[in-house]
């Protein structure tokens, strides 16, 4: 999103304002939230109108930038809401039959790859990134370990690691990566952390301690796919793939061009022809070069 100036910049976030205000929708931009810098409230019996509130202090350009992700929410809920069956879809979203897989595919990869430009350091992505790193260390203490047992393979019984294990405390670390551990009589506290066995089982074998270390990641590595998994619904839902296209055109309209090109094209069509309703006003506030490519 280039503009000549701040003073500019400025002006084009006061129209948005002023328009965003004349559709009844409640903005609110002193928001207070660190982790949300934006979020939208649908009008429901519990509010009265449409709301959209807005993390209170930012820059012209990234506000208009979640305010145009934010507005797309509104966008989507108003078709959404005048639809017979509310089908939340792709192929409803850019007016594609259902039929038509191959062209569903190819907007749903495109609008991903899209997601990904713009939540580049998201908790997502990270999340991702992360999962990658532990599946690595998996793999080299999984290697050391078939240095002295070449048989050994994590998803089966370990019967060395498990004959040894019986008789130490190192036991508790298969379950918990930090123990307290008390004695029953004269109450002497010992602590135990995987991130310590080197130096509280210096006479257990390399392999073994890695054994360990190996099925502390291993529990890390499900945590952090169960977190994917559940951020997946949210990120990948037609509605949210939605809004960060939108908020894609407002960064960088000629990247958006390329990454999500079929994409970008259904949507100028529909976008000219009143398929979303107030975003072709919208946009022309940005004064943004939208057209087919």
């Amino acid at each position: 999103m280039t503009y000549l100036n701040f003073e500019e910049l400025k002006k084009i976030k006061n129209r948005l304002i002023e328009f965003v205000r004349s559709l009844n929708i409640d903005l609110i931009l002193t928001s207070k939230s660190k982790r949300c810098l934006g979020c939208y409230i649908q009008k429901t019996n519990s509010y009265k109108t449409n709301i959209i509130k807005i993390s209170a202090n930012l820059l012209d350009k990234k506000f208009i930038e979640v305010l145009s992700h934010e507005f797309a929410h509104f966008v989507h809920n108003i078709m959404i809401n005048t639809t017979k069956n509310n089908n939340d879809n792709l192929s409803f979203l850019f007016n594609i039959d259902m039929e038509n897989f191959d062209l569903i595919n190819i907007v749903n990869k495109e609008l991903i790859n899209v997601t990904y430009y713009i939540d580049k350091n998201s908790t997502f992505e990270n999340l991702n990134k992360e999962k990658d790193k532990v599946k690595n260390k998996i793999k080299i203490l999984e290697l050391s370990i078939k240095e002295k047992y070449p048989y050994f393979l994590k998803s089966r019984p370990f019967y060395e690691f498990n004959k040894y294990i019986k008789k130490s405390e190192a036991r508790f670390l298969l379950k918990y990566d930090n123990v307290r551990l008390i004695t029953p009589f004269l109450k002497c506290e010992k602590k135990l952390s995987i991130n310590n066995i080197d130096n509280d089982f210096k006479d257990m074998p390399i392999e073994f301690r890695n054994y360990l270390r190996l099925k502390s990641l291993t529990k890390k590595q499900t945590n952090i796919t169960k977190k994917i998994n559940n951020l997946k619904k949210y990120y990948y839902s037609p509605n949210e793939l939605f809004a960060r296209f939108i908020e894609g055109i407002i960064i960088d309209n000629n990247l958006i061009k390329n990454i999500a090109n079929t994409t970008y094209n259904q949507f100028y069509y529909l976008l000219k022809n009143g398929y979303y309703p107030y975003l072709n006003e919208y946009l022309s506030l940005l004064k943004l070069n939208i057209k087919q490519y």
